[in-house]
């Protein structure tokens, strides 16, 4: 009988361990959702430039929705000769026409970049690599018909070049780095939650 209640004991002790075990992981994987490991190795002093031909208008808008969130990031307007090379995010808004029907907009990564020669990165969950570049683009297309619809989509790729992916915005109703057409170029409670949570707070 005692053996049975010693027994009964460490079965319950066990079970209690478990499923704190598996609380920590669900809730740890939850949590991690919408934030890439590949990025800058800071986003406290990054600098950003405005393509030549591109609108100066979209890119401040869509890169100043991201300043003030977080004491960690910091995006200022880069204006050296060399700013196309140097600058860690080039924006690129309203010049190109999209490559794919419906696109809206993209970004590419860059684990290296010169005046001569890049090498592409990666945007993963997986690897710590580090950027120094992030180009985004934000196409010309006949959904984006104002310049509220394409800061936002400009926003939202500046949202990837902080590392931040569309996993686990996709059933929100307001989230900037939800997929598809967006009316508002502005960061809501999901955004700036995944923000601190890459960057600190």
């Amino acid at each position: 009988m005692k053996n049975q209640r010693i027994k009964g004991k460490i079965e319950n002790i066990f079970i209690l361990i478990l499923s704190l075990i598996l609380i920590f992981c669900i809730g740890s994987e939850t949590y991690a959702a919408g934030v890439f490991s590949s990025g800058f190795k800071s986003a406290s002093n990054l600098t950003y430039y405005c393509e030549s031909g591109s609108s100066t208008s979209i890119a401040s808008k869509a890169i100043s929705i991201w300043n003030g969130v977080s004491s960690k990031v910091k995006i200022t307007k880069y204006s050296g000769s060399d700013a196309n090379i140097r600058s860690s995010i080039t924006m690129s808004c309203n010049k190109y026409s999209s490559p794919t029907s419906g696109e809206y907009g993209r970004s590419y990564p860059y684990k290296a970049y010169g005046q001569n020669s890049a090498s592409a990165g990666a945007f993963s969950y997986t690897s710590s690599q580090q950027w120094v570049k992030v180009i985004c683009y934000q196409y010309k297309n006949s959904d984006l018909d104002n310049s509220e619809r394409q800061a936002a989509t400009a926003g939202h790729e500046v949202g990837h070049a902080l590392s931040l992916d569309h996993k686990g915005s996709e059933d929100l109703s307001s989230s900037i780095m939800k997929q598809g057409l967006k009316d508002t170029c502005k960061l809501y409670s999901y955004d700036k939650k995944r923000l601190k949570e890459k960057w600190g707070k």
